[in-house]
């Protein structure tokens, strides 16, 4: 059984909380992303797991950051391990910019 981290906010809440204050509805947010408004209420109740594509697809239709604030435990990425993350996601901008 998987630990649910209680102390960040999931990816559904986040996303809830983001198309809230940007006025829109479930169906609003389902036509400026392109995505079916059942799988989206999925999401933001946290009953499904999106796939990398439509967390993508969010993100640049919320205009929000899909990285997690704090970890649950409080510890700090190494120096070494943030790099590498800083690197791998440059490398991601570069595929998924027009």
């Amino acid at each position: 059984m998987r630990k649910i981290r209680k102390n960040v906010a999931s990816l559904g809440e986040r996303m809830k909380k983001a198309r809230e204050k940007k006025g829109w509805s479930i169906d609003d947010l389902a036509r400026e992303a392109g995505n079916p408004a059942n799988i989206l209420k999925s999401v933001e109740t946290d009953k499904t797991m999106p796939p990398v594509a439509l967390i993508l697809q969010l993100s640049r239709t919320l205009k929000l950051n899909m990285e997690a604030e704090e970890p649950a435990d409080g510890k700090k990425a190494s120096n070494n391990r943030v790099k590498s993350h800083k690197t791998r996601q440059g490398w991601l901008l570069m595929l998924i910019r027009p």
